[in-house]
């Protein structure tokens, strides 16, 4: 999870799904690309860290995968709403849990 390389392709590999079909499975289900699949994954691993107070934004970025706290603060607050620094060591309502 905290490999910021971490791509579509190899994620297609480790479903051992090829590379044709984890696009079509994944927006079937999702309604993501792999991409957006994988942020939203780091995204709420990221949440969970942070209602933790298990380190800084940075951190806590970098932790999972995340090669910039700037970027990692843009697409949170786009796809979750809560600006991370307001996250930290607080209860969220279920749904961003």
């Amino acid at each position: 999870m905290g490999n910021e390389n971490f791509s579509g392709e190899q994620f297609g590999r480790e479903m051992n799904m090829s590379r044709v079909q984890l696009p079509l499975k994944l927006t079937a289900l999702t309604n993501q690309s792999a991409s957006d699949f994988v942020s939203y994954l780091w995204l709420h691993r990221a949440m969970d860290l942070l209602k933790r107070d298990a380190g800084t934004v940075a951190k806590v970025a970098c932790t999972v995968g995340f090669s910039s706290p700037a970027y990692f603060t843009k697409r949170d607050h786009e796809q979750l709403r809560y600006p991370p620094s307001e996250v930290r060591g607080q209860v969220l309502p279920n749904n961003l849990t």
